[in-house]
């Protein structure tokens, strides 16, 4: 089977494979339930849906599927949505809307909606984020060089850290002003890259974890042991330690060099493909980050490596006469440990 037509998981009960524009839905058993044309305008960021044969499918298979379709162009970065001739009643669709709206608030804008003949005609604008974090700002706080100036008054956005790039041996861009000679740069201002993440998972992050884990380290950073969490508690900082793992730039630098890799790799394998020495394939960016951000793993498979990685989970400690600690790019980092023979 080619690559093209690979079937792939959308939910527990609904599959999917693509040729060219065109999706096709399969059930369990990968009979086909229906099909649609999908495009993607890569200059404009807008998503096109259309031509839609979905007689085989249920209202609530309808209504997943949906779900998922107006998931793809948010975690794809783009900025519009146009879905034309929709299988599916106003007022069940709006179901599926209203959804959307309440989890992403003034970001997910239903610019149209209207029915004619059964079928659903939307259009909607997504504001993306521009700046995104890729080491969290609730993390970087805890080492804060002017706790006094923010804390009391819980002013985060008065946060400051002194910066240093490893790769230029330099501190960064210091500043001309009292508090930044003294205190280094904003929090807010640093660890983070233009358009990197999408609306999906930032919001996921913002609504979640970033409001659950400054507590956490709190109770953690006054107790220096794991064993004063609760269970709860423990379950949101492994998936905090998991999902911070494979947040950085450095994740998604390493998915592109395998990606690009195993493609070169399979090109040779085809003899039918002779790819010219100064031609090098490259995955584009929104395809990048839709790989990088499903990467992450569900709730139900954060809890089920949360109870394995708790088991040999600990906590470190350390005292020096130094005032300054260093932290790095990548905030996680995993080792393997084998306990000492006595």
């Amino acid at each position: 089977m080619s690559k093209e037509r690979e079937i792939k998981p959308f939910s527990l009960n609904l599959y999917y494979t693509i040729e060219e524009d065109i999706i096709t839905i399969l059930d369990q058993q990968h009979n086909e339930l229906g099909t649609f044309i999908q495009q993607f305008n890569q200059e404009e960021k807008e998503f096109h849906f259309l031509d839609y044969n979905f007689s085989e499918l249920s209202i609530s298979q309808l209504q997943e599927y949906l779900v998922f379709q107006l998931k793809v162009p948010i975690v794809c970065y783009a900025q519009k949505v146009i879905i034309e001739g929709f299988p599916l009643k106003r007022e069940l669709t709006n179901q599926i809307l209203d959804i959307f709206k309440k989890e992403y608030g003034g970001s997910f804008k239903v610019d149209n909606i209207e029915e004619i003949a059964g079928l659903c005609n939307i259009v909607i604008s997504i504001s993306q984020p521009r700046r995104t974090h890729y080491i969290q700002q609730a993390y970087l706080r805890n080492f804060s060089s002017n706790k006094a100036d923010w804390v009391p008054n819980n002013k985060k956005k008065k946060a400051r850290i002194f910066v240093y790039d490893k790769i230029k041996d330099i501190i960064v861009n210091i500043g001309n002003t009292e508090p930044e000679k003294k205190f280094g740069q904003r929090i807010e201002g640093i660890a983070y890259k233009d358009h990197f993440y999408s609306l999906a998972l930032e919001n996921y992050m913002a609504d979640t974890l970033e409001k659950q884990i400054p507590p956490i380290f709190k109770k953690l950073l006054a107790k220096k042991r794991i064993s004063t969490l609760t269970n709860l508690e423990k379950e949101t900082f492994v998936k905090y330690l998991i999902l911070t793992w494979n947040r950085p730039t450095e994740a998604r630098e390493h998915m592109k060099e395998v990606y690009e890799k195993g493609l070169i790799e399979a090109i040779e394998m085809d003899p039918e493909i002779e790819l010219p020495k100064n031609i090098k394939p490259v995955i584009n960016e929104d395809s990048l980050r839709l790989e990088h951000e499903l990467v992450s793993p569900s709730d139900a498979l954060l809890i089920t490596w949360g109870k394995i990685y708790l088991k040999f989970l600990e906590i470190y400690t350390f005292h020096s006469s130094l005032n300054s600690i260093l932290l790095t790019n990548n905030s996680i980092h995993l080792n393997s440990h084998t306990p000492h023979e006595s």
